[in-house]
């Protein structure tokens, strides 16, 4: 298995402040066989200055665009440039246990039927403290993908042949990670999650209370897109769902913006 090679996908987008620790991550992966696909989407900030230090690792391959894509259109475009035979999704602001790699590999060899795992994550503040978690089911339902509960997408790892089966939708630049999940889950592909948190979410706690009130428009439109792969009824379903646990979370997110 230890020959088993996996590339490692990382959008990039003024992240010069997290960068470097995301790649050291990878690079301290139990599991050596990678090569890690790191695109810069034309950053203003230093984060190409920054990816200099790793343009002699071979295991590295760096590329930068002239003008701003979406983490999409980036995502769509490793996809084509990758060869490993499994794929590790990777946000650039973020970082994975050592272990990680490693264990998703073995999951997905012991269970064959699978087309890919996702693990637990970790919440942790600009200071890199631990404040919270996201849990997911070990199996994840039908309702768990309506309401985008099922997977953390940051933490998947895919067979290659599934990973490229189908795209991220270019125009989205809010939710096409779940997008793009969901079409493979419509395609009848199946996923579990390893119930260990096993990738680190760099997130403020209070930038996540009021997400939703900040990003209504884009996760509106992002969960009609996302609608679309599903097959009537379906879909009526998975719309209703969705505007009753935006409206929740809008509420929530505006409660909390007035109490601060």
């Amino acid at each position: 298995m230890h020959q088993t090679l996996v590339t490692v996908i990382i959008p990039a987008f003024n992240c010069e402040n997290d960068i470097e620790k995301c790649i050291h991550s990878i690079l301290s992966s139990t599991h050596e066989n990678l090569e890690i696909l790191v695109c810069d989407d034309a950053s203003r900030d230093q984060t190409w200055k920054r990816l200099q230090q790793f343009k002699d690792n071979k295991k590295i391959h760096l590329f930068r665009l002239d003008e701003n894509k979406g983490v999409a259109w980036v995502r769509n475009d490793l996809l084509a440039k990758a060869t490993g035979e499994y794929i590790v999704m990777q946000d650039a602001d973020d970082f994975s246990d050592p272990l990680r790699i490693s264990k998703q590999l073995q999951y997905l060899t012991d269970n064959p039927r699978l087309s890919g795992v996702g693990t637990w994550a970790y919440l942790v503040d600009s200071n890199l403290k631990k404040w919270g978690g996201i849990h997911v089911q070990k199996k994840p339902t039908w309702l768990t993908w309506y309401l985008q509960k099922s997977m953390v997408h940051a933490s998947i790892m895919l067979r290659r042949k599934v990973a490229i089966s189908a795209s991220y939708p270019s125009g989205l630049r809010f939710g096409e990670d779940y997008a793009y999940l969901t079409s493979l889950y419509n395609y009848g592909h199946g996923f579990e999650n390893i119930q260990e948190s096993l990738y680190f979410y760099k997130i403020e706690k209070s930038e996540i209370k009021t997400r939703a009130l900040r990003n209504f428009k884009e996760i509106l439109i992002s969960r009609w897109v996302i609608s679309r792969s599903f097959s009537f009824p379906k879909r009526a379903l998975f719309l209703i769902l969705s505007l009753l646990s935006v409206g929740y979370s809008f509420g929530r997110g505006l409660i909390n913006l007035l109490t601060k």
